[in-house]
């Protein structure tokens, strides 16, 4: 392990690398020990900058981003491979970020992109791809516990848990409580928490097994609840998994999720979400979480179904593995608003059928429904089950995502489609028929 890093990123792979110049260690997330390394950058990266500082940060779909002074480049973690053939412009792809001398960067796994330079920080909007509005801020003020004038690097294995990196020490800090809980400690004692293969994994390539642990996880650490008599949550005494086995569908009760409620539109006294594949459960606490990643507050997602759907009991939405979208409801300023696909998109009129209707002045509508739509394609199926996901798709595109603007190629079947989801934004995981 380097006693100072100069960058660090965690990856689907279950791995955590920690760059040190042109060499990089690997943090395994499931055993939260340093193992492998040192090792050649350019051996596992072939084509970034021989030398100088270079500062990762993971996208999604299979891609991670790479920049050094004034640069980036867009590198493909399945074919090893940059996507460009010669390095871009910060200033030309990133509206909003500084135009060079990014210190640190980190994906908070809930639609933001966090970056550093010096004593600030600016949060970026992977949904509207674009820094959000304020920005930038200072550390000092949003980060206690933090050093104020920098950090070295930035990890976020978890979405919930950010180590940061100065010098040759790191403190750790828990994004739910705000705060930071261990350090500053020598960077030569790095662990983390043990967590459950795959957390870094979309919800629509994870194993049952894996859904399983994260499922677990979660339950543990109070972002959702397995309803009792219903494949409740059990654990023997080594900590093994005995209920729910990985292919048993769960029961959430009360219907909250990462502090967020599920409501059915058409039962609203309901709270519980019962007949959920654990694949979904996830996805249903990331949906909370890029839901409400920044203002408006949401406090309730309202959707058409999620476990239930239709008479084919071989649907996705019977087999507990689709969600249709139909609104969100949470405070603004201080006031409260409600939001439904229907009322406040699918029934406005539509000039260009194969873009988005709304617009920056439907505020805050645009936004909301926009990022719901962007989680869908970096989490659910996109461009079809078990097909390459990027580029992601757009509003008024088709692909599975489907939207009160979906177009596709304007087929009657494409047609058919945006006639029958104009309430509702529908995702899932997996095929639309049959076992997976």
């Amino acid at each position: 392990m380097p006693s100072q890093l100069t960058g660090s990123v965690a990856l689907p792979s279950d791995e955590c690398l920690l760059f040190s110049d042109n060499v990089y260690h690997v943090l395994d997330a499931v055993s939260g020990t340093v193992g492998d390394g040192p090792l050649p950058v350019t051996d596992r990266f072939a084509g970034l900058w021989p030398m100088g500082k270079v500062v990762p940060v993971y996208w999604g779909c299979g891609k991670a981003f790479f920049f050094n002074g004034p640069e980036f480049v867009r590198f493909d973690l399945r074919t090893q491979q940059v996507d460009y053939p010669e390095p871009r412009i910060v200033a030309h792809g990133w509206p909003g970020l500084w135009p060079s001398g990014i210190d640190a960067a980190f994906n908070a796994g809930n639609g933001k992109i966090y970056f550093f330079r010096g004593e600030s920080y600016i949060r970026y909007d992977m949904a509207l791809d674009r820094a959000d509005p304020g920005y930038p801020r200072s550390i000092a003020e949003n980060w206690p516990g933090v050093w104020t004038d920098g950090v070295d690097a930035a990890l976020c294995p978890d979405g919930m848990t950010v180590v940061f990196f100065r010098g040759t020490e790191h403190v750790i800090y828990d994004l739910p409580s705000d705060a930071v809980v261990a350090g500053p400690l020598p960077n030569d004692r790095l662990a983390i928490d043990p967590l459950p293969s795959g957390f870094m994994r979309p919800a629509r390539e994870l194993t049952p097994e894996q859904a399983n642990g994260i499922v677990a996880h979660l339950a543990q650490r109070g972002q959702l609840t397995l309803k009792e008599g219903q494949n409740p949550l059990k654990l023997g005494d080594d900590g093994r998994i005995l209920s729910p086995t990985p292919r048993q569908r769960i029961a959430l009760a009360p219907a909250v999720v990462a502090g967020v409620r599920y409501a059915n539109k058409l039962n609203r006294a309901a709270d519980a979400i019962d007949n959920v594949d654990q694949r979904m459960a996830v996805a249903l606490w990331r949906l909370a979480r890029w839901a409400n990643a920044s203002g408006p507050d949401v406090e309730v997602i309202t959707h058409l179904g999620i476990g239930h759907g239709g008479p084919n009991l071989d649907d996705c939405h019977n087999l507990g593995r689709a969600i249709d979208f139909a609104g969100i409801e949470g405070s603004l300023s201080g006031r409260p608003f409600a939001l439904d696909v229907l009322r406040d998109w699918g029934s406005r009129p539509a000039s260009d059928p194969a873009s988005y209707r709304l617009s920056e002045d439907d505020e805050p509508a645009w936004e909301l429904f926009k990022r719901v739509y962007a989680f869908g394609t970096f989490e659910c199926e996109c461009r079809g089950a078990g097909k390459d996901p990027w580029p992601p798709t757009e509003i008024g595109e088709g692909g599975y995502v489907i939207c009160p603007d979906y177009h596709g190629a304007g087929t009657p079947d494409d047609l058919r489609l945006r006639r029958q989801h104009s309430d509702h934004i529908h995702m899932q995981i997996g095929p639309t028929r049959g076992a997976w």
